[in-house]
């Protein structure tokens, strides 16, 4: 099961290598989100496989063995995004507890698209990029002065 896991990840990891592409904060974020969802869309029953393995597997003690709920390292990327686009000024202000908060919800928000993908035949992956990417952008826009 680890070796599931494992080539998602290697995967995922090459697809994503575009966002690194980006030259500004703003397209940075609109690619990390439009990414993680095409790749999504692609690979679903392996994304859905590797959801439940994540949240399931145990090790000989009955640990988890992946899912870590004080492990926050798949939040960095965002909070970096965000960080870059303070200290760039394209994006508003963001209080550092505000940065985890919103890249929590930005991940989880990508996370639930997998679960809809697989439950509901009528989900629309396009519609529902689209709406995140307006959504994250109003959230991070700074306010016309």
């Amino acid at each position: 099961m680890q070796h599931i896991v494992e080539d998602l990840y290697v995967k995922g990891a090459s697809f994503m290598s575009k966002i690194a592409t980006e030259s500004t904060a703003s397209t940075m974020l609109r690619s990390y989100i439009e990414t993680n969802l095409e790749y999504i869309l692609a690979h679903k029953q392996h994304v859905a496989a590797v959801a439940d393995i994540v949240m399931n597997l145990r090790d000989e003690e009955g640990k988890l063995i992946y899912h870590k709920p004080t492990d926050n390292a798949i939040y960095a990327p965002l909070i970096e995004i965000l960080q870059w686009g303070q200290e760039d000024g394209s994006f508003r202000p963001i209080m550092p507890a505000s940065a985890q908060v919103m890249a929590m919800t930005i991940r989880s928000a990508i996370d639930l698209a997998s679960q809809q993908l697989v439950l509901n035949p009528d989900f629309n992956m396009k519609e529902y990029a689209d709406e995140l990417i307006q959504l994250f952008e109003a959230a991070t826009r700074k306010s016309p002065v």
